[in-house]
C-alpha cells in the first residue's frame, strides 16, 4: 500500500506500507523534490527502506510518520475490506 503526499509544487513524499496478519506494517518513506514546476521528474533528497538500512539517508526516527498518517493508512486499508456471504465468495 503506497501513500503519496503532496506538501508543495516542487515537493512531495511516498510512504510505502505491507500489510502482514492484518497488521500495517510501515516500510519505506522518500522526500522528493524538482527544480521548478515545470520540470516533470523529482529527485529523491530524503529516504529510508526498512530492508536496507544501510542505503537510508536518515534514521526511522527522522520519518515523519504522524498519527494522522497512521489513521489515513488505516481507512485506505478498510476500504479494501469486503462483507459477503460464502455463496458470494465461492464465485
Amino acid at each position: 500500500m503506497i501513500v503519496e503526499k503532496q506538501i508543495d509544487m516542487l515537493t512531495k513524499e511516498r510512504f510505502e506500507f505491507s500489510v502482514i496478519d492484518n497488521v500495517i506494517i510501515f516500510n519505506s518513506y522518500e522526500l522528493f523534490s524538482r527544480e521548478n514546476k515545470n520540470k516533470r521528474s523529482y529527485n529523491s533528497i530524503k529516504h529510508y527502506n526498512r530492508f536496507f538500512r544501510r542505503d537510508s539517508n536518515i534514521t526511522l526516527q527522522e520519518v515523519p510518520l504522524t498519527e494522522e498518517l497512521k489513521t489515513e493508512v488505516l481507512q485506505e486499508y478498510i476500504k479494501t475490506l469486503k462483507v459477503m456471504t460464502w455463496e458470494e465468495y465461492k464465485r
